[in-house]
């Protein structure tokens, strides 16, 4: 599927392939785990150097009320931590945690992609 831009899409479940989902299911903005080893680096890597593909994170969760945004602080969170370790400057941090963020879809629903990556 490519969009109106012409891009590819991929879609990344969230629970077991971004955040760990070592603790299981506590609620949808209940996200308790810490990231799956290289999955930031993977996809700060897509969103920055591949753009022909939009990657868009869903998960079962995506359609509960503030699930999404629980799951861009938690994103947002993490990545501040994954930047902060490659010595950018506390005034960069959440900038660049942003940028990754903002270059992601987050659909309330599984959308049609070309490529879909789950744990299941």
């Amino acid at each position: 599927m490519r969009d109106s831009n012409n891009k590819s899409h991929i879609c990344v479940d969230f629970d077991g392939v971004l955040h760990m989902y070592n603790s299981g299911w506590q609620g949808a903005c209940v996200i308790p785990d810490d990231p799956v080893p290289g999955a930031l680096e993977w996809l700060s890597a897509m969103v920055h150097g591949y753009p022909e593909f939009q990657i868009c994170v869903y998960s079962s969760r995506s359609k509960e009320p503030g699930a999404i945004e629980a799951m861009k602080a938690w994103l947002r969170f993490h990545f501040m931590v994954f930047y902060a370790r490659l010595e950018l400057r506390s005034e960069e941090l959440e900038p660049a945690a942003q940028r990754v963020i903002d270059g992601l879809e987050f659909p309330t629903q599984k959308p049609a992609a070309n490529m879909l990556i789950d744990d299941r």
